[in-house]
C-alpha cells in the first residue's frame, strides 16, 4: 500500500488542503477498482466503511490476494469536511458557489467525443483504451481555477480509468440503498 497526498488549489493564501488516496495491489495487473467515500462530507458512514475497508485491503495485499489495483479515497471531500456550523459537519455544498459537491462535473463524453469519434472501431478493448486516453488528456489540460474545481479534477483523474467505481454515499439517518 502506498499513500498519495494530492494538493488542492488553495482557496486563500495561507490555507492548504489535500486529498489523500491509498493505493493497493499493482497497477496494470488486473482490473482497477476505485472507491471513494463521503463526497458529501457529512456522510460519515461511508468514511467509517472506508476506514474498515483500508485494513481489509492491507491484509489482502499482504497475503497476495489482490489481482489488480484498488484505489481507496476515504475522504473524497476534504473541503466539505472542513465546514462545520454549530459543531455539526455540513459539507454538502461549496460555501463559495453554493454548488452541491456531487454535481456540475464536466461532461467527459462531450469533452472527448471530438477527439475519439473517428478513432473508434469494432475492437472494444481498443475503444476503451482510446476513450480513457482522451479523458486523461482532457484532465491533464484542465487548469482548475478554484479549490472546488481542483477537487473535481483530482477525483476524476484518480477514477477515470477504473473498471469499477464505487461512490459510498449514506446519510447518517438514511435507509441503506444501492444504485447501479
Amino acid at each position: 500500500m502506498h499513500r498519495i497526498d494530492h494538493p488542492l488549489l488553495a482557496q486563500s493564501q495561507g490555507s492548504h488542503k489535500t486529498l489523500t488516496s491509498f493505493h493497493f495491489g499493482r497497477p496494470g495487473c488486473g482490473p482497477k477498482v476505485y472507491i471513494q467515500a463521503s463526497l458529501h462530507a457529512e456522510e460519515l458512514p461511508g468514511m467509517l466503511a472506508a476506514f474498515h475497508l483500508h485494513s481489509l485491503l492491507e491484509a489482502a495485499e499482504a497475503a497476495g490476494q489482490l489481482r489488480g489495483e484498488v484505489i481507496l479515497v476515504p475522504v473524497a471531500n476534504p473541503l466539505g469536511l472542513a465546514q462545520r456550523l454549530d459543531h455539526k459537519p455540513m459539507g454538502r455544498f461549496d460555501l463559495d458557489t453554493a454548488e452541491n459537491y456531487n454535481r456540475h462535473y464536466p461532461d467527459l463524453a462531450e469533452a472527448v467525443w471530438p477527439a475519439v469519434q473517428t478513432r473508434l472501431g469494432d475492437d472494444a478493448q481498443a475503444n476503451i483504451h482510446t476513450v480513457r486516453q482522451a479523458i486523461a488528456d482532457y484532465l491533464r489540460q484542465w487548469a482548475p481555477g478554484s479549490e472546488l474545481h481542483s477537487l473535481r479534477r483530482t477525483l476524476l483523474t484518480l477514477a477515470h480509468d477504473a473498471d469499477y467505481v464505487l461512490d459510498l454515499h449514506c446519510d447518517c439517518e438514511g435507509v441503506l440503498h444501492f444504485y447501479t
